[in-house]
């Protein structure tokens, strides 16, 4: 009885103690944080050794090696889109500390319209030093993009669902 009523206060205390687990971010219902992160990590205002883009997380690791997740928003879905004219590489998911598109800071032109053709985004953006754009598009749709840039375009289908591909490095300009 003793040993159980020890037991109980220090599984009490370690519940109270306000401390949580280190490797979790604290939620936010609409991702804002982990959207947050991921435009530092995207415009190089900040570092790690790895920034893996994930549907459902983002995993940061830093360079001492520690390590957080982020959730990502419940109801938006993160693409990372690398377009390019000559070089290109195969990826899934999304790295924001090592992949490498060849378009680095140029503007280009995007649009983005859902299954029923309802326009999503339509707009110049300018591509970061990595050489890709985000996008965050609604999940559980099929979306198709568009890419335009020196007289070249390309177009693809994408799908938002959950293990779907965050890096889109398979959009040729021709």
């Amino acid at each position: 009885m003793k040993k159980s009523l020890i037991l109980l206060v220090l599984v009490f205390a370690a519940a109270c103690s306000g401390k949580s687990d280190p490797a979790a971010a604290p939620a936010s219902p609409n991702g804002e944080k982990t959207k947050q992160m991921i435009e530092e990590f995207s415009s190089a205002k900040r570092t790690a050794k790895s920034v893996s883009a994930k549907t459902s997380e983002l995993v940061v690791v830093e360079n001492d090696g520690s390590q957080t997740t982020y959730p990502m928003p419940k109801d938006e879905f993160y693409l990372s889109i690398a377009p390019f004219v000559e070089h290109t590489h195969n990826c899934y998911n999304h790295n924001l500390a090592t992949c490498k598109g060849e378009l680095a800071n140029k503007t280009v032109h995007v649009n983005v319209k859902d299954a029923s053709g309802k326009v999503l985004v339509d707009k110049e953006v300018q591509t970061y030093q990595n050489g890709f754009l985000d996008l965050w598009v609604p999940r559980g749709e099929k979306v198709k993009v568009k890419v335009d840039y020196d007289g070249k375009s390309s177009e693809e289908l994408l799908t938002t669902n959950e293990n779907d591909r965050t890096c889109v490095t398979t959009m040729k300009l021709s």
